[in-house]
């Protein structure tokens, strides 16, 4: 007998490269519009959806080249925001990133190498990987990300 499976209609948001510029920093690649008034206009909008999404997620370069502090910040936007909406939002770390000050600041935990989690939204697992590789350009999926997805 075939087994069929159904998969659950879900709507995500994706917000990629906010790039908010550090406490006292000019914003980065020169910004005409501050990426935190740019961030506040986009979250304006999904409170215009029509189809309430089940999560957002900011996937990398949430601040650009920040310490722990902007982290900190960067947290205290979102959890705002995600009381505001209703929606939880989900981040993850991009190139641009510095993954020990988002651990010390947004996690307030011991840094670790990678940041690595899954969620699951209405019967739906989401992965989330990081794929920072230190303060370079280029990213990868390392053999333990695929470890550490088969344990979750």
């Amino acid at each position: 007998m075939k087994r069929k499976f159904k998969m659950n209609d879900i709507t995500i948001v994706q917000i990629s490269d906010i790039h908010l510029n550090p406490a006292g920093k000019q914003p980065s690649f020169n910004q005409q519009l501050n990426p935190h008034v740019k961030l506040d206009m986009v979250f304006d909008d999904i409170k215009k959806i029509a189809v309430k999404p089940e999560f957002i997620v900011l996937t990398g370069d949430l601040i650009h080249e920040g310490v722990a502090s902007d982290y900190i910040q960067l947290k205290k936007i979102l959890e705002e925001k995600e009381r505001q909406l209703g929606i939880p939002i989900q981040v993850l770390l991009g190139n641009h990133d510095r993954t020990e000050a988002f651990y010390e600041g947004f996690l307030q935990k011991e840094p670790q190498d990678k940041y690595y989690y899954k969620k699951t939204f209405s019967g739906v697992d989401s992965y989330f990987l990081d794929t920072t590789f230190g303060n370079i350009e280029q990213g990868y999926l390392d053999s333990w990300c695929i470890i550490t997805l088969h344990a979750l």
